[in-house]
């Protein structure tokens, strides 16, 4: 230090926190004394500094959020949030928000030279829930070679994969459309995802494939009074139904036969 004095009741100030050894040296005419004390000087308190950090830095609802004191000079701590339950008088304290929104987190410090507080806003966002597969398609009945439209009603999905066994139907649109080339009943798969999981369904769709009209009649060339057999050559058919325009020839039969009574060229429908 710099304490040098030759009065006999001086004064002085330490300005560094410490151990001092102080020492007084008397003299008269007759000789010369000295004695030695130490002085133990502790820092001046000053006011604390309010300041804090938490981490995720992006929480969602249900996530513990975990604060972080980063003050000075602090004896004793208290945590707020508005609009929420939490309050704590702990050094590093945890919370878990349950709802979306921004809240004004404060802390305020205290020491026994005075208080301190500082806030922080932290924008909780809701916690994503894992998707649900689902979808639907039009028509209900696909044909060979019609378009069929698949309508994702998926919920919480960000991202889609459809495909379908024996094809080579492969999206990742959210609504796509396929043609299906042949017949037969198809597995058709969506897998949705999002960042908290997957999901997926499968529905069978049954493709039938369009009829086609075809027959043969024999004799070929017929008389009158003659029955005439009518050989159904179509595919893909269920029911039939045949006619010639100006006879009485009406059938529903899958291999009718008729016997024309006068002479003519007849349309066989």
């Amino acid at each position: 230090t710099s304490f040098s004095s030759t009065e006999e009741n001086p004064t002085f100030t330490f300005d560094t926190a410490g151990d001092f050894e102080v020492k007084l040296v008397a003299t008269n005419s007759v000789g010369t004394v000295e004695i030695t004390k130490t002085i133990t000087v502790t820092a001046a308190p000053v006011a604390p500094i309010a300041g804090f950090s938490f981490s995720p830095a992006s929480p969602e609802t249900g996530q513990e959020v975990s604060f972080t004191n980063e003050s000075t000079n602090a004896d004793s701590y208290q945590w707020s949030a508005d609009g929420t339950s939490f309050s704590s008088t702990e050094e590093n304290p945890t919370f878990t928000f349950d709802t979306a929104g921004d809240f004004e987190v404060k802390l305020v410090v205290t020491n026994s030279v005075g208080t301190d507080e500082t806030s922080t806003t932290i924008t909780v966002t809701a916690a994503q829930v894992a998707p649900v597969a689902g979808f639907s398609f039009s028509p209900a009945s696909p044909e060979t070679g019609q378009e069929v439209s698949f309508t994702n009603e998926s919920t919480n999905a960000d991202s889609y994969q459809w495909s379908a066994d024996g094809t080579s139907f492969s999206s990742t649109i959210e609504n796509p459309t396929f043609t299906f080339d042949t017949a037969g009943d198809f597995e058709v798969k969506l897998v949705v995802t999002n960042s908290a999981g997957t999901d997926e369904i499968t529905k069978t769709i049954t493709v039938t494939a369009p009829p086609v009209a075809a027959f043969s009649f024999s004799p070929t060339s017929p008389e009158t009074g003659q029955e005439v057999s009518f050989t159904n050559e179509s595919t893909n058919a269920d029911s039939y139904q045949w006619s010639a325009e100006g006879t009485s020839f009406n059938s529903t039969e899958k291999n009718p036969t008729f016997t024309f009574d006068t002479a003519g060229d007849y349309e066989v429908k």
